[in-house]
């Protein structure tokens, strides 16, 4: 039974490269490989050692960019973002102590107001109370004037009595004018209508875009990422001093 080469191990040395195929291959495999376009291994490793030091520079071209782009979106960041934020933040706090002092002074002069009413209406109070007590005064003195037993006076004392029953009598009766108080209370419509315009304060948004590098290369950097991934992983690796690539890239 003939012996044939597998892409895992071949029966000679990986001499020949394929670059249909991107893959090392022995003089065994040659036929396989017929009609495809191949070189001299060595002659494809120094070729690609010349890529590799042009990819070494793009990429130290590439670092120095994405630096510079980190830099530019740091100090962006800082300044449209957080000293937006900062700015914006001692705005509300400068606006709703405005609006608290505002509303303090409203309050003060409110309860002011307030009272004020309640004093005029304890004057018109005391001032009624006590012409009840007058009345309730006078009243328990003709009663007690009324009451008093007649036998054993006086004329003069007599005449004293009868002259009160007639003032008393032809008296014209009148009634108190009773006071009028004044009651405030807050107007609703106003306070809700306040309450809904302090809701109306809201945030309005817009969109900032972080700034951006623009370079000829810069369209091609995830590609040398990539590139550079693929290599890290061991898409390639050397055997005797020849790349031989285990998947084509």
């Amino acid at each position: 039974m003939s012996v044939i080469c597998t892409p895992e191990k071949h029966l000679k040395p990986l001499e020949i490269f394929c670059r249909d195929c991107n893959v090392y291959f022995c003089l065994k495999c040659l036929a396989i490989h017929k009609s495809h376009e191949i070189v001299d291994g060595e002659n494809y490793f120094d070729e690609v050692m010349q890529q590799s030091e042009k990819l070494k520079e793009q990429f130290k071209e590439q670092l120095i960019l994405k630096k510079d782009e980190k830099k530019d979106k740091e100090e962006h960041f800082q300044n449209e973002i957080t000293t937006q934020y900062e700015k914006q933040v001692e705005l509300v706090d400068k606006v709703f102590r405005e609006l608290h002092d505002q509303l303090h002074v409203k309050q003060v002069n409110i309860k002011r107001e307030l009272k004020s009413h309640l004093e005029e209406n304890s004057e018109k109070h005391t001032m009624e109370i006590s012409g009840l007590d007058n009345d309730i005064t006078q009243l328990i003195n003709i009663i007690n004037a009324l009451s008093t037993d007649q036998k054993g006076k006086s004329e003069n004392q007599n005449i004293d009595k009868v002259k009160l029953i007639n003032q008393i009598t032809n008296h014209k009766k009148g009634t108190r004018k009773p006071s009028e108080y004044k009651i405030s209370t807050l107007n609703e419509t106003l306070v809700n209508t306040t309450l809904d315009s302090v809701t109306l304060i809201e945030l309005k948004e817009k969109i900032i875009r972080s700034p951006s590098q623009h370079s000829n290369n810069n369209n091609n950097i995830n590609t040398y990422i990539n590139y550079t991934f693929q290599f890290h992983n061991e898409d390639f690796y050397k055997d005797n001093n020849i790349i031989i690539y285990k998947n084509p890239i």
